[in-house]
């Protein structure tokens, strides 16, 4: 267990039911699909989805691809788990467009199928990044479903030392309004401090009751790598440093 180890106490993990809402730049669908295979092979029903939109993932990453509504979708989540005695990931999508993209489904209708119970946990990607390795969210973002249990926050560590510029941050303005930097500004450890603890950053809307994670990614290079352990050890938060490209965690506090 990579990530799974340090965000869930593995005395639990055997009855844990958890809703998890990965936001963030630099890492989300990484991070959905890794805990999605590690939870499937302890045996777990996953549900793997989006509040907004993923490219369709590669026939390697799931069991079984559904596009529609909630109903449909309960009606026929007793046929799929029949049909296999061992963990499962189930991606679900309202539709895939003309760009190959899974459509994202309402919060509410996440909610719901949490609560049945019906799979072990649900993964959602509650947020929208084109590829870019951090952001602060605009007025309509995040989309975290109000039942969501755990929240992971995810910044891709290469940013450090690069300047706010289109070429490294999603949305400028509200990057700027959250962070109080500059245009062309270096992005730095008090920028990402900013970033994180503002109500309108990279935790804004996660539910009260919710355990927020942070995860600082990309973080391959040793330079990058030891600056993102002494940052995040100073903060109070729980935090994972990792490569998930290596599929490695260098540090972890719960």
């Amino acid at each position: 267990m990579i990530l799974l180890r340090e965000i869930v106490d593995p005395s639990v993990l055997e009855n844990s039911e958890e809703l998890v809402t990965i936001v963030g730049a630099g890492g989300k669908t990484s991070t959905m699909f890794s805990l999605a295979r590690e939870l499937r092979s302890l045996g777990k029903r996953v549900l793997v989805t989006t509040t907004t939109a993923i490219y369709e993932p590669s026939a390697k990453e799931y069991d079984r691809l559904y596009t529609g509504d909630r109903k449909s979708l309960t009606k026929k989540i007793p046929n799929f788990h029949n049909s296999r005695n061992s963990g499962e990931i189930t991606v679900w999508g309202s539709k895939t467009d003309h760009q190959g993209k899974l459509q994202g489904i309402k919060p509410e209708d996440i909610d719901a199928i949490f609560k049945a119970r019906e799979f072990s946990w649900i993964l959602v990607e509650g947020d929208g990044a084109k590829r870019k390795n951090i952001k602060a969210p605009k007025d309509h973002e995040p989309v975290i479903p109000s039942a969501a249990t755990i929240v992971i926050g995810v910044i891709g560590m290469e940013v450090l030392g690069k300047p706010v510029d289109e070429n490294s941050v999603h949305g400028i303005a509200p990057f700027i309004e959250v962070t109080g930097a500059k245009s062309g500004d270096k992005i730095e450890e008090e920028v990402l401090r900013r970033l994180i603890f503002h109500e309108k950053g990279l935790f804004k809307g996660a539910p009260p009751g919710a355990k927020r994670i942070l995860l600082l990614n990309q973080c391959e290079d040793i330079e990058i790598r030891n600056r993102a352990l002494a940052f995040a050890e100073d903060l109070s938060i729980p935090y994972l440093v990792t490569s998930l490209q290596k599929g490695k965690v260098y540090g972890a506090k719960k």
